[in-house]
């Protein structure tokens, strides 16, 4: 969703995305947006960072930025852009 954003992301889309060629219900993805808005802190009746679409999917409408991660065990910084 923030490769995306603003941008919505159809349901099928999203499952595509994180679980491809597996069938899966609608409910496990409304179980992992809901555990990633409680990541977040984010409330879904006044989201800040993910909207949902009705009838559609979901959108990553908040702010975003490049996240340096350092690796412990290894060869030092990896770059992760985050949009």
């Amino acid at each position: 969703m923030v490769e995306a954003r603003p941008r919505a992301l159809s349901r099928a889309e999203i499952h595509d995305r994180l679980w491809p060629g597996t069938f899966v219900s609608e409910a496990s993805l409304r179980q992992v947006v809901m555990e990633l808005r409680r990541a977040l802190g984010d409330d879904p009746h006044e989201p800040r960072c993910v909207r949902t679409v009705r009838r559609f999917g979901y959108a990553f409408t908040g702010e975003a930025r490049e996240l340096l991660v350092f690796c412990q065990a290894g060869a030092g910084t990896t770059r992760t852009d985050l949009g």
